[in-house]
């Protein structure tokens, strides 16, 4: 997980980004699209990719809680607005947990 933080402290330390989200999917261009079209966020970039499905939701689960368990860090103040408070919703896009399908781990900011 220390390397996806690096990566994640990274772009977040840009001035020009001001909130970032992260994000799971199959297929990360369509994703990107999505994000960017109809989200409204600047851009994405992928954190890691080919991971199975069980590994991709325990990395975000990760990465969500160490930024609730930080708060005095830019990994919480940057994160989502509407989202860094709440709860985490374990959520894949559709793709099943037990598939055997690759995803991808994504950041997107705005």
């Amino acid at each position: 997980m220390k390397d996806t933080l690096t990566k994640i402290q990274i772009i977040i330390q840009d001035e020009k980004v001001h909130q970032y989200f992260i994000t799971t999917s199959k297929i990360f261009s369509t994703a990107r699209k999505n994000l960017i079209d109809i989200q409204g966020f600047t851009d994405c970039q992928i954190l890691k990719k080919n991971l199975n499905p069980r590994e991709a939701l325990i990395l975000k689960k990760n990465l969500f809680e160490y930024m609730q368990q930080n708060r005095s860090t830019i990994f919480y103040k940057k994160y989502h607005n509407g989202k860094r408070d709440g709860r985490f919703y374990p959520s894949l896009g559709g793709i099943d947990i037990n598939s055997n399908e690759k995803v991808t781990l994504g950041i997107a900011w705005f």
